[in-house]
């Protein structure tokens, strides 16, 4: 399995989770619950749940944006569009991945920009 053993990750990842969770309901939404729904969408595409991966996606998207964390947004909007090219949505997957590359570029990280356009399938373009 790509990226290691999942017995070893997922409890690490799952208290990751529960750890910012509490921390973006007690002490400081606007600083961590972006990263929650992240890490809660990363658990859902690995369990195969696809509404509530694409649901928290989309949450880490609109709250990263919405708290001005430029690079979390790029960061969540790349791996939503990497969640759609694995899942074969591959107009939703360029349309993710143009978007996080243009967020890269507005972080000022060309490198990360220039890496996301070469994850675009070969027949589209960006």
């Amino acid at each position: 399995q790509r990226g290691g053993d999942m017995a070893v990750w997922r409890p690490i990842a799952c208290e990751a989770s529960s750890k910012m969770k509490e921390w973006a309901e007690k002490d400081s939404a606007w600083n961590f619950s972006h990263r929650h729904a992240l890490l809660r969408a990363e658990l859902a595409a690995v369990d195969g749940d696809h509404n509530v991966a694409v649901e928290a996606y989309q949450e880490a998207m609109s709250a990263a944006a919405t708290h001005s964390f430029v690079n979390d947004h790029a960061l969540a909007t790349e791996r939503t569009g990497l969640y759609f090219l694995q899942n074969s949505y591959i107009a939703e997957a360029v349309k993710h991945l143009q978007q996080a590359k243009s967020l890269y570029e507005e972080w000022g990280s060309q490198r990360k920009a220039a890496h996301v356009a070469r994850m675009v399938p070969l027949d589209s373009s960006m």
